[in-house]
């Protein structure tokens, strides 16, 4: 994989492991390429969206070309407790 591998390509999905998103997915976002990763390398960065499409969709609009999303069994204990945290109607 180069940097130059990005050039027009709307969007890559990254699951390569935190060293490869660390190195490539700062170059893809330069090359105007949306990464969605799946490492833990953006995760607590604050200037990256941390989404689960379910409960918080709407943050990708801020994304800077790196959008993380969290381990798997993060999600879906979160798709399970997200409910308990709306009012009760």
């Amino acid at each position: 994989m180069t940097a130059e591998a990005f050039v027009n390509v709307d969007i890559a999905l990254f699951s390569a492991g935190g060293r490869i998103s660390r190195e490539f997915a700062p170059l893809a976002a330069q090359a105007g390429c949306a990464v969605v990763d799946n490492s833990s390398a953006f995760r607590m960065d604050d200037s990256v969206p941390l989404v689960i499409p379910e409960i918080n969709a709407t943050d990708v609009h801020w994304h800077r070309g790196i959008i993380a999303n969290p381990n798997c069994t993060t999600a879906i204990t979160l798709m399970a407790l997200h409910p308990l945290t709306r009012p009760s109607a």
